[in-house]
């Protein structure tokens, strides 16, 4: 339960215009990975730290892609990607798209603000 608690600050940190396109997508980015990893946390789970924000995304896939109303989980990859690229491989990005990931981002943590406590703690 103690990263459900960073949810509300995720909205918050997504609820700031940033100029800057590059920190918008970090921040729309992280925002997001953070609300998913609660919904983890809260059921007693935590992504192995082998293979980083890709085991994140395939345990966000295992245990939360079949919930009702999961279809903004489908663009976490995508801006996982994406964040990546800017990151390390220096493509630059402009306003639009991250004003795009941005509403994507704000979409995934409503939906995780949404089946937080609806979540059972995982049992094999």
């Amino acid at each position: 339960q103690a990263r459900a608690a960073y949810m509300p600050d995720a909205a918050w940190a997504i609820s700031r215009p940033l100029p800057d396109p590059e920190m918008a997508l970090a921040v729309a980015y992280d925002a997001a990975r953070k609300a998913l990893a609660a919904l983890l946390e809260t059921q007693g789970l935590r992504p192995t730290s082998q293979g980083g924000h890709l085991a994140l995304r395939e345990a966000i896939d295992a245990q939360l892609g079949g919930l009702p109303g999961a279809q903004p989980l489908e663009a976490f990859d995508r801006l996982r990607r994406r964040r990546n690229a800017v990151e390390y491989l220096d493509t630059g990005i402009d306003i639009d798209e991250a004003a795009e990931a941005h509403e994507r981002a704000t979409e995934m943590i409503t939906f995780a603000e949404h089946v937080l406590d609806q979540l059972p703690p995982y049992a094999r």
